[in-house]
């Protein structure tokens, strides 16, 4: 396993101009890919319906939020398409 990062990492810096941030970003990306891991995990049932309850939170706080600040985007929106309509008038003109 290291012999085989080793020889990437040497393949990397002969072939490719990488900045050292790069080189190690994408050993570690590879390394991760690429060697087996077990995970012994065990995922029961309530994580599903955490997962649900997640997404239902993320739904609800994102139209709240769009709810509370709707008046600014709705004038925003219409102040953009405003100026865009104003300069094709005047372009045709």
């Amino acid at each position: 396993k290291t012999a085989l990062i080793s020889k990437l990492a040497k393949f990397l810096i002969s072939n490719f101009e990488f900045s050292m941030f790069q080189l190690f970003f994408t050993i570690v990306l590879l390394a991760s890919l690429l060697l087996p891991r077990n995970a012994l995990a065990y995922i029961d049932p309530g994580t599903g319906n955490y997962l649900i309850q997640l997404l239902g939170g993320i739904v609800l706080g994102a139209t709240f939020f769009a709810g509370a600040f709707w008046k600014k985007i709705k004038s925003a929106v219409k102040n953009l398409l405003q100026k865009k309509a104003k300069e094709s008038n005047e372009k045709e003109k």
